[in-house]
């Protein structure tokens, strides 16, 4: 019995000394790939014309919005990698990042939420 719970704990204390993905460089390209989808459908919504350039640019406009995420995201995490590196070995900076990631998601789920309770309700 000793052997099976002292196995977690040996599993846990390393997975404390492995080195993981840049976690601040990964929160903020999902910062900013949320921001960018709720930007670009309130503006699809908001503007046919928006919405046309969108579809021009793939064919649909959802699925332009989904290139263009994938490359904010891409891009936005190649380009801070390396500047927030420093910021992984910081347990109070990457709980930070990751709160912020979330809390920029629920927003933006709120926020496209009550767009589109508005939207409909002025119709």
């Amino acid at each position: 019995m000793q052997g099976t719970e002292q196995e977690p704990r040996l599993r846990i204390s390393e997975l404390e000394t492995e080195r993981l993905i840049n976690v601040p460089s990964l929160s903020f390209a999902l910062i900013a790939t949320v921001l960018s989808i709720v930007i670009m459908t309130i503006l699809a919504e908001a503007s046919a014309e928006a919405k046309d350039r969108l579809a021009d640019f793939a064919g649909h406009h959802w699925v332009a919005k989904g290139l263009i995420a994938l490359g904010v995201f891409a891009t936005s995490w190649l380009v801070t990698a390396w500047p927030l590196a420093r910021q992984q070995d910081d347990v109070v900076a990457v709980r930070r990042w990751v709160l912020a990631a979330v809390g920029v998601t629920l927003a933006g789920i709120v926020g496209l939420f009550l767009y589109f309770v508005g939207h409909f309700a002025a119709e």
